[in-house]
Order: C-alpha cells, then sequence, then structure tokens
C-alpha cells in the first residue's frame, strides 16, 4: 500500500534526525554524490547508508564514533529498533 510506505511515524523522523546530525556534521546532504533522487531511492530501499564523512568525524575519534553508531542507530532498517529522542538527546 503505497499510503503506508510513506507514512510518517515517529521513526521516521528519528530517521530524519539522524539524517539532519549528517549533514550538520559534513555539510553536505546524504547521498550528496548522486545527483539523481532517482540514484538515491535505490539505496534507501535497499538500505544502503550514507558514506561517513571522514573530514569531519574522523575514525578512532571517540567522540566521532559514538556519534557515528548513534547515527547509524536512527537509519535502522526496521524502525522498532531505532533510539527514542530521550536516548539521542542522551548520548548527543
Amino acid at each position: 500500500d503505497e499510503e503506508e510506505e510513506t507514512k510518517l511515524t515517529y521513526e521516521t523522523d528519528i530517521y530524519a534526525l539522524g539524517m539532519t546530525f549528517l549533514e550538520i556534521m559534513s555539510g553536505l546532504a546524504p547521498y550528496h554524490e548522486f545527483k539523481k533522487e532517482t540514484s538515491i531511492i535505490p539505496r534507501i530501499t535497499k538500505h544502503i547508508l550514507p558514506k561517513r564523512p571522514e573530514l569531519s568525524m574522523p575514525r578512532g575519534d571517540i567522540q566521532a564514533d559514538l556519534l557515528w553508531l548513534l547515527m547509524e542507530d536512527t537509519w535502522a532498517h526496521d524502525p522498532r529498533y531505532r533510539p527514542s529522542a530521550s536516548v539521542v538527546r542522551d548520548t548527543v
């Protein structure tokens, strides 16, 4: 059902919040390397996560690693496994 696929929920807000964090940290839109929306949608539906912005979130930096893990959690394929807003707040 198309309506159910586009339904806005608390969990979709958490997903979007993670994408917003990514944009803030990188200065670029998620999936910025793809120019056409038609290239992005299949990646999202196949659960291919955006690339980690290594310049602003280097691996081995404890704070960057923790934030990246949180962001990945907000993008969990199964919405039931996404963190609550209070968990996001407490982690940030």
